[in-house]
């Protein structure tokens, strides 16, 4: 697994991000309790700026590791970026999975407050 991960993580590394991500989905089929793999994915989704299925795969960590510093680190900065997602609620799940995780990170804090405000309508 670990080779595995090390030629899809050089693919990555040299942006071929659409390679990457099947064969990252293809290992993750094969180990789907290797949460690097999936780490790995969120990584490649990030790059691409496709933060959605980011935080898609972020959730499915945290599941299997509620404390997996790869996905709360990936999280952090998907948050910095907040305004380009595309489905708020998914994003507001994952926020409350990461503040359980880690009841004092700041910024699950102010995201939850931004996002219930967007999805309440008062915040464009």
């Amino acid at each position: 697994m670990n080779l595995l991960l090390k030629c899809r993580l050089g693919a990555m590394s040299i942006g071929f991000y659409d390679l990457t991500e099947a064969h990252f989905s293809a290992l993750i089929d094969h180990a789907p309790y290797f949460t690097e793999a999936y780490n790995a994915l969120i990584t490649a989704y990030f790059l691409a700026k496709n933060y959605d299925q980011a935080m898609s795969y972020i959730q499915k960590v945290l599941v299997c590791d509620p404390c997996h510093y790869g996905a709360l680190a990936g999280f952090a900065l998907i948050l910095e970026n907040l305004k380009h997602l595309k489905h708020p609620k998914a994003a507001l799940n994952v926020c409350r999975a990461a503040l359980a995780v880690n009841p004092h990170m700041a910024q699950s804090k102010s995201a939850i407050e931004w996002l219930e405000k967007a999805l309440s309508g008062q915040e464009s």
